[in-house]
């Protein structure tokens, strides 16, 4: 029942998207994806390298599709990493009341998750602004065939402090994640004209503490034009080391292909790093 009802309401979602359609834009995209991991006391390093080509259709009235595919091109990891699988198949859709910003999603978003997603941000003032995201999920792995009900509840609520005259942003939240998990993580970013550096803090109460760094490289052309169709390298590059080697710990997934700590999720948003440009 849950998942007719799952699949009822992300049917609505799309068809009033498209009916809502009076501009559309097409972007085709890829990206590069590494990680690596060092586990292994006989060896010295695991590697895995994808290729992540994907697309975006924005759509009139602040919807907008958008699709990735996650394509292996060197793998340590084992076979079920070996397999072109897919990565992100969402719908979504931006309001604005006011000051709040709000983003609904649904569909296929990253970590093996389905199901529908909400986030929502409220700058209070030019340095400090609330921000929360919530969602209903189930696990879906399309190359293995297995999956579960959408009856995962996640979610975190946090603050962020944005620090103008050094570019510098500080971050905080707590919530239950996708593995049933729950903890607290805080993260302060310098960000710069075309990358942001930052590192992290978190503890959960299954993964304990961890800590680590990100690096996000904004990738040329930096100036992005608006043409009907649009072909082009993914807007950046992430690099995520975390010192404790754990990938499961308070994790969360992605709705959007190009969501990431440089360049945020509400494409009107006018805050903080996110007024930077490109």
């Amino acid at each position: 029942m849950r998942r007719a009802i799952l699949i009822s309401l992300l049917a609505a979602l799309l068809q009033t998207g498209v009916s809502a359609q009076t501009e559309t834009h097409v972007d085709f995209f890829a990206g590069v994806d590494l990680s690596y991991r060092d586990i292994h006391w006989n060896k010295l390093m695991e590697v895995l390298v994808n290729v992540t080509p994907g697309v975006r259709m924005r759509l009139g009235d602040s919807w907008q599709l958008a699709g990735q595919v996650i394509v292996p091109v060197y793998n340590d990891y084992g076979e079920y990493y070996s397999k072109v699988r897919l990565g992100i198949v969402s719908v979504a859709k931006e309001f604005q009341f006011g000051s709040n910003h709000l983003k609904l999603s649904g569909g296929m978003f990253s970590g093996e998750r389905y199901g529908l997603d909400a986030k929502w941000m409220l700058p209070v003032n030019s340095w400090l602004a609330f921000d929360a995201q919530l969602g209903l999920t189930g696990r879906w792995s399309p190359q293995l065939g297995e999956g579960s009900l959408p009856d995962r509840l996640t979610g975190w609520g946090g603050a962020r402090i944005w620090l103008d005259r050094w570019a510098t942003e500080g971050r905080i939240r707590a919530g239950r994640f996708i593995y049933a998990d729950w903890g607290v993580i805080g993260e302060g970013y310098r960000h710069f004209k075309h990358c942001s550096v930052g590192a992290f803090g978190q503890w959960g109460n299954k993964g304990g503490l961890g800590a680590g760094f990100k690096v996000i490289v904004l990738l040329p052309p930096y100036k992005r034009t608006d043409r009907t169709v649009n072909v082009r390298p993914a807007s950046s590059f992430l690099l995520s080391h975390n010192v404790m080697a754990d990938s499961y710990s308070l994790r969360m997934y992605n709705t959007d292909p190009e969501e990431n700590e440089r360049e945020g999720v509400f494409r009107k948003a006018e805050w903080g790093p996110y007024s930077l440009g490109r």
